[in-house]
Formats: C-alpha cells, structure tokens, sequence
C-alpha cells in the first residue's frame, strides 16, 4: 500500500524522494534491455560526439575529472567504449563507442523512452516537464560551480594565511 507524501513536502525533499522513486523504474526498464543504467549517461554523452576527452566529460556532466577516468576505465574494461591517444595533448585521450558500447547506448535509449512514455501517459506529456527539470539541473550546475570556486578561494586564502605565520 502506498502512503503519499505531504502536498506541502520541503522543496529538497520533494526532489530526494522523486529521485528515490525513479530509480527503481529505470533499473527495471534497464534490466529489460540488459543495459547498467549506472554508466548509460556517459555512454550518451560519448555517443553525441565522435570524439571526446575526459575533461570535456566532466564539464559536460559535472563530474569530477577524476570520477570521469574512473568510470571510462570501467567503461574500457567492459568493452563499451575505446580510447584513442590525443595528438594535441600526450596527457590525455579521446573516448569513443565501440561496437558493443553503440548497441548499449540504443538499448538505453528504447528502455528510456518506454519509461518517458509510461510517465508521459500520467501527464500531458513530458516537453513541459522536461524544460523545467532541465532548468532546475542548470541552475543547481550553476550554484554547484560557485560553491566549489568558492571553496577554492577559501582553501587558497587559507594556505597563503598559514604561509604567512611562518
């Protein structure tokens, strides 16, 4: 049985508990394709482009550098995308599909847009829905960037104070 939250439920909470509740239906549809919904956005965002870096990852999804070449190592080691050295940079690479990473970016995109449409028949569908989720994610990226510049300049004040007292 379910229990509906409160109408007037905290605005992040509101946001948590839709995040708790999609979770389930995405593993579910994604299972039907075969497909690991925790590493298909990359594989979406390496399949929009013929090439890309690492670094061009984490600014595209937010993640951090390190996160990025994490999950490309997992991506590598399951034989879904490739990398290719960078002739502009020797520090860095290009990632692209494989075969295999081009079949699970398809099979991601047909659970996705099964799940988009069971959502879609509960509203009138999802164009509206989408732009303001996608509004939201921006402006959060956008006060995420400022935090974390933020912290920086703390931490830089704080080591030139430290230097300073000796």
């Amino acid at each position: 049985m379910r229990a509906d939250p409160p109408e007037n439920l905290e605005f992040f909470l509101t946001l948590a508990l839709t995040a708790s509740k999609v979770w389930p239906l995405v593993q579910r549809e994604f299972a039907a394709e075969d497909v690991d919904p925790v590493h298909w956005g990359l594989l979406f965002h390496v399949g929009a482009r013929d090439d890309v870096t690492p670094s061009e990852l984490a600014a595209e999804t937010g993640l951090s550098a390190t996160t990025v070449r994490d999950n490309i190592q997992a991506l590598v080691d399951r034989a879904l995308v490739e990398r290719d050295p960078n002739p502009q940079d020797a520090r860095s690479y290009y990632v692209r599909l494989t075969k295999q990473g081009r079949r699970d970016l398809e099979r991601g995109i047909v659970a996705s847009r099964r799940l988009e449409k069971r959502i879609a028949a509960r509203f009138e569908g999802t164009e509206a829905l989408r732009a303001s989720l996608y509004a939201l994610m921006t402006v959060l990226a956008d006060l995420s960037e400022q935090d974390e510049l933020a912290d920086r300049a703390r931490r830089v004040e704080t080591v030139l104070a430290r230097r300073g007292r000796r």
